[in-house]
């Protein structure tokens, strides 16, 4: 919000020349001189200086000279003068009413003063460099000197650096006699700011400074009202697990949640005396006392944790994943939604009237969060502020789901505004690497829409590339400080002054993202809770929405932009930049995918079929089980680079004219802190304890499938499932026998077929996986283990298993030793050639190494510590000429850098696969490339494949290298 009490009219559309009346300006610019200096007064502060270096660059990029800061003026021009000083108060700035981030630009007496309210013992160009929590400081002055040069200049802060920071070169500048005093209309204005890879490549902590630049620049918020499961943040585990177990919630299992090795850990019960440790815990804060008085603990050590704790506000909300506690007080109140939110609303509001009755100063916070966001009958109090979990912009169009009105009756049950939480992010089934999520125009609009409700919102914004936030980023903040800003109007003012002549097509290109990435996450199908809106599967995506045409039509855009822009050269830069980072990365995940769907039923296993019935004893058997082919769980989802303990879980399959047999062999060196316990006949958190889980999909339509439970305990739960669909009513008819010894754990099942509706006689859509929870133990082990590499999201993703085949293929591999399982000797036999030690440069290295991944458990490990690199190589004489090949792999990588990872091909011309050599870090993934072979092929010279790391540094590996024949 913006009060102007001298009108000015700035346009944002044309900047070689901003000018005003001459009785009524400053020049600071005219075409014979440059007449301005900038002051930052002693004492006003680390803020004001660095925002002095903020307007020192800008304004001397745009006038075209280097503009002095001076700590005083020198009375022979004109100054803009910042900061709150006895200078600027004497001239009528007066900064005392301003609200939080607000500041004052007033023209005046021949000088211009910039001042806001600033946190005066912050050493701020430390904190752009840090990150986190350091950014929650007042800059009203900073923001005064941002909105300067973007009101008056023509500056835009898209992001930092050259191609994303619009400074226009000015001939003349006057700044009109004004006095302007802005303040933000939303104080919450918050993103996930430190999320992906930087335009400058950089990651992590490196990348903070780059994100915390941008964050200040777009004027976001300075102080944060927590709100994010604060329950969870008072070390009650550590506190109160053994003293008092029955503080937390009771599992059907009999087991209390006071395990910190548990998902979510730490749930309570609403029931217990733990509420009055809230309550005390709540005081305490309030009050001002020291944590250490309450014992309380955080992740990093003693102390308030600021994520729930902030000056003036205690959260508690509870932990996420809200586990319903079981003990016979607590189960009155989960018979529905309405029943649970009362029940979690009165415990709020207890809290609340019992804080104001004894004086307490200061606000509790939660969110209306599921399974608690029903609106309760009963009065809040007035201490408590509520934050809505709302479903954000990407659904604005949904008809299904309503923010506006929703928020509407939060704020008539209050009397005052909400604040709320919204995801417009890349995150669990829409993390989908390398597919731009930028939605710049329901952003706007969302925001704008729910003025009349909130005060603010946290936009949760996850991502692999923080370019795709930028412009979300941008409109989020312009929309957070004036409501009334037209959105239309400021997306055309970006295309244009980015991309000049291109303004059109960018235009176009822009818009083109925004669709394809709502199609993507709103696809609306029914379900039994009503309408839902899902992730669209790989297949749409990649064959539906980024198909070929719609890759090719993209291509073209960018093309004639390029081709419009050739004569400007900062236009020009933006395009290609552009199609660097938001096309390729698209078009190298689309090749990643085509590669893995040419051939995924490469990822089979035979049940071979026996002649009298399996005996299920618990026992794998090696005389029963000869037949059978061996298949290995690798880790899911693991944090690429980190080391975590991993064991080994090998599945078997067999079958007679009855039965489908399965039989896991789950090694566990830890039995004795291995959890499980007796359940019930399709107990649903059955997943929680150690556990084994088979996929089916009988017909093969990869529609309808089921899911078995098992867990180390021989329970099991079994249902049907179509989409978001469950049928626990179904029921396998499976018999069940586990078996342990101190090495482990085994468990044999057989399915009867008849309850495996159309099933396909050659073989139909599998996946196996496996749940490794331990007690009492830190969990630097690795929990989730599955058989399909293809599984992003979670193991639900029946496009993406592998089959189970009831006779046997000869996929005519021409690769000899392709996975490896042959021991090395001398040359590296089986088919392979590797460097001799003596012809190997210093730090390279190659190893067959051993690897649960694959069915041979071996796999090739490559080792360079120079960015030199290392290949082994095998001959290829079966190679026909002129014929279409199919060459897949599978690899992974840790902290490759350089020239990067390949596969080269010779057959009378080099190939490269991909033509981009991979780089970074990687899990196990399966390449695929088709290609024809030369008609030259093995003629004059030998054909061979060679496996590389060319040029590069860093560790890689492969296994079960495929090179076939492509039968029409």
């Amino acid at each position: 919000m913006r009060r102007l009490l001298v009108a000015i009219t700035v346009s944002a559309f044309s900047f070689s020349t901003l000018s005003f009346a001459k009785d009524s300006g400053i020049t600071l610019k005219n075409k014979e001189c440059i007449n301005c200096e900038i002051v930052v007064p002693e004492a006003t502060g680390p803020i004001a200086v660095f925002a002095g270096k903020e307007l020192k660059e800008f304004l001397s990029k745009s006038l075209g000279a280097d503009i002095p800061i001076l700590k005083s003026p020198s009375g022979s021009k004109p100054a803009i003068i910042l900061g709150d000083s006895e200078l600027s108060r004497s001239n009528g700035v007066d900064i005392s009413g301003l609200p939080r981030d607000g500041f004052v630009i007033r023209a005046v007496g021949g000088n211009i003063y910039i001042a806001g309210k600033d946190d005066m013992r912050v050493n701020i160009e430390k904190n752009i460099k840090g990150g986190g929590w350091e950014q929650l400081y007042e800059r009203g002055t900073l923001f005064g000197a941002y909105d300067f040069l973007e009101r008056f200049l023509g500056v835009r802060f898209y992001f930092p650096g050259e191609i994303g920071t619009v400074v226009p070169k000015l001939d003349s500048l006057i700044i009109p006699a004004a006095d302007i005093i802005s303040k933000p209309d939303y104080s919450q204005r918050s993103v996930t700011a430190h999320e992906g890879i930087a335009p400058d490549w950089k990651v992590g902590a490196e990348s903070w400074p780059y994100k915390n630049l941008n964050y200040s620049r777009l004027r976001l918020q300075t102080n944060y009202i927590p709100n994010c499961h604060g329950l969870s943040r008072l070390g009650y585990i550590k506190r109160f697990g053994e003293t008092h177990p029955e503080y937390f919630a009771l599992m059907a299992d009999g087991k209390r949640h006071n395990d910190p090795a548990f998902p979510h850990p730490g749930q309570l019960c609403y029931s217990s005396a733990i509420k009055e440790e809230i309550y005390k815990d709540a005081e305490a804060y309030l009050s001002g006392k020291p944590a250490a008085e309450r014992g309380v603990v955080n992740n990093y050590g003693p102390g308030w944790d600021p994520s729930g704790c902030q000056p003036g506000y205690f959260n508690i909300m509870p932990q996420d994943a809200f586990y319903p506690c079981q003990c016979e007080e607590c189960k009155k109140h989960w018979k529905d939604e309405k029943s649970t939110s009362k029940f979690m609303w009165d415990f709020f509001c207890d809290t609340a009237e019992r804080l104001k009755k004894n004086n307490i100063p200061g606000y509790l916070t939660t969110m209306a969060y599921p399974p608690y966001r029903i609106i309760p009958e009963r009065p809040i109090p007035d201490n408590v502020l509520v934050m809505c979990g709302a479903n954000g912009p990407t659904r604005l169009n949904t008809p299904e789901v309503n923010d506006a009105k929703y928020l509407k009756q939060w704020t008539d049950k209050l009397g005052k505004k909400v604040w709320i939480w919204t995801p417009v992010q890349k995150f669990g089934q829409s993390e989908m690497p390398g597919v731009p999520h930028i939605t710049p125009k329901c952003i706007g609009e969302y925001y704008k829409l729910q003025k009349p409700y909130i005060f603010g919102s946290f936009m949760e914004s996850h991502t692999d590339y923080y370019i795709y936030n930028y412009l979300n980023f941008y409109i989020f903040a312009k929309v957070c400080w004036d409501n009334s800003t037209d959105i239309d109007m400021l997306l055309k003012e970006h295309y244009r002054l980015m991309f000049g002549a291109a303004a059109e097509d960018m235009e176009k290109m822009y818009a083109r993202f925004e669709s394809n990435w709502l199609k993507i996450i709103g696809k609306s199908v029914t379900t039994n809770l009503g309408p839902q809106c899902i992730t669209v599967s790989d297949y749409e995506l990649w064959q539906d929405i980024y198909s070929d045409m719609e890759i090719q039509n993209m291509e073209k855009l960018f093309a004639d932009a390029e081709t419009l822009t050739a004569c400007d050269g900062d236009s020009l830069k933006r395009v290609k930049f552009m199609r660097l980072h938001l096309l390729e990365p698209l078009k190298k995940q689309r090749e990643i995918y085509l590669g893995n769907k040419n051939e995924i039923s490469d990822l089979a296993v035979f049940a071979a079929e026996v002649s009298s019935p399996v005996a299920i004893d618990g026992i794998v058997n090696a005389d029963e089980w000869a037949g059978a082919e061996k298949i290995s769980l690798h880790p899911f989802k693991e944090s690429p680079g980190k080391v975590k303990a991993t064991v080994e879980t090998t599945v078997m399959i067999l079958r007679d004219k009855e039965n489908l047999y399965f039989a896991f062999d789950c090694t566990e060196p830890f039995m004795d802190k291995m959890k499980s316990s007796p359940r019930k006949l399709d107990d649903k958190d059955i997943w929680r304890d150690s556990s084994v889980e088979i996929f089916l999909n009988p017909s093969g339509d990869r529609k309808k499938y089921y899911q078995i439970l098992v867990n180390a305990s021989g329970s099991i739960s079994d249902c049907e499932k179509i989409g978001s669909e469950q049928n626990w009513n179904w029921n396998s008819d499976a018999k069940v026998v586990v078996g342990k010894t101190d090495k482990g754990w085994s468990v044999e099942i057989a399915i009867p077929l008849k309850k495996l509706e159309k099933a396909d006689t050659k073989g139909f859509p599998v996946n196996f996986n496996r749940n490794r929870i331990l007690s009492g133990k830190d969990q630097d082990y690795v929990l989730q283990y599955t058989w399909s590499p293809f599984l992003k999201h979670g193991f639900h993703e029946l496009e993406n298993f592998g089959s189970v085949e009831f006779s046997r293929k000869d996929d005519k591999n021409i690769i000899k030793n392709s996975k490896f399982t042959e021991s090395p000797q001398g040359g590296f036999s089986g088919g392979w050639f590797a460097p001799r030690p003596q012809d190997m440069r210093s730090g390279e290295s190659w190893a067959i190494v051993p690897d649960t991944f694959s069915n041979g458990g071996k796999s090739l490990m490559l080792k360079s510590k120079e960015k030199v690199g290392i290949c082994i190589t095998q001959y290829l004489p079966e190679m026909k000429p002129d014929t279409e090949y199919l060459l897949t792999f599978f690899m992974k990588m840790e902290n490759v850098s350089g020239s990067g990872v390949c596969v080269n091909v010779w057959d009378d011309r080099n190939r490269w696969f991909p033509t981009s050599f991979y780089t970074g870090t990687m899990p196990w993934t399966k390449q695929g490339f088709r290609f024809k072979s030369n008609p030259e092929t093995n003629k004059k010279t030998k054909s061979y494949i060679r496996l590389r790391l060319m040029g590069a540094s860093g560790t890689a590996w492969f296994d079960d290298v495929r090179l076939r024949e492509v039968t029409k």
